[in-house]
């Protein structure tokens, strides 16, 4: 089983271009704005029913539409 934390698995991405993410806060949505040039580590496969796909950047747990990672990212070379 491979986790998050096993970087010898992790995948990481280049935003292309400043990106509306999703973050849940006591139960809230709250949105924020990832800039172009941020590396984004895919923490999930987008779900069949779901339009998101989930992310960790500066930390943080987002979720951003897959839509939009599919067409604003590209693979970082390890």
């Amino acid at each position: 089983m491979t986790t998050l934390k096993d970087s010898s698995t992790e995948q990481y991405y280049r935003l292309h271009v400043t990106t509306l993410a999703v973050y849940w806060r006591e139960g809230k949505g709250q949105h924020l704005h990832i800039p172009a040039g941020a590396i984004l580590s895919k923490s999930s496969v987008p779900e069949a029913c779901s339009p998101f796909v989930k992310v960790l950047w500066n930390f943080q747990s987002l979720q951003i539409f897959a839509e939009d990672f599919e067409n604003r990212t590209q693979p970082v070379a390890s």
